[in-house]
């Protein structure tokens, strides 16, 4: 409960706020460019991020879906987790995604491990200054792996890859 006092007025005005989760989606938007080509722009990597995805794909796929646009301009990055899983269904199995090597932690791989779903179809993807972490991952696991042409500017460069460490 809150109360507002507004000029002129008397008395504070009560009201009920009523406290309901909020969804932030990761896909804005999903559609079909013409009768081959999908368009998906994913806006960050969340907890979410690949289901939102693979729904975007099944259903730009059912539309008659060839090739896809994935637009990761702005894209500030997120979970690896979730950016890695987007790359795995492009790919075959055990292919490397992400080497990372930290100064205590050694080196550490992300392989695919299934035959991705999307595999045939063409994708490219477009980036620019502020595409950053996960979303330069994404980029370059797909182009490293001769799976995309990536088109747009030069990304953000961070590549950063961080860890949770949990503190007594």
């Amino acid at each position: 409960n809150v109360g507002v006092y507004r000029p002129g007025e008397k008395a504070a005005l009560a009201i009920e706020i009523e406290r309901n989760a909020i969804p932030i989606e990761s896909v804005l938007a999903c559609m079909m460019v013409d009768k081959e080509i999908g368009y998906i722009k994913l806006d960050r990597f969340a907890e979410r991020t690949y289901d939102e995805f693979m729904k975007g794909v099944s259903s730009l796929k059912s539309e008659g879906c060839k090739s896809l646009i994935l637009d990761l301009r702005g894209n500030g990055g997120g979970l690896l987790a979730q950016a890695a899983e987007i790359v795995e269904e492009f790919l075959p199995e055990n292919q490397v995604i992400v080497r990372t090597k930290g100064l205590h932690q050694g080196v550490d791989e992300i392989r695919s491990s299934k035959n991705g779903t999307y595999q045939d179809m063409k994708v490219v993807v477009l980036i620019d200054q502020s595409s950053a972490s996960a979303s330069e991952i994404v980029a370059g696991a797909l182009q490293d792996l001769d799976r995309s042409t990536t088109v747009g500017r030069r990304s953000f460069g961070k590549g950063l890859v961080q860890h949770e460490l949990e503190l007594a």
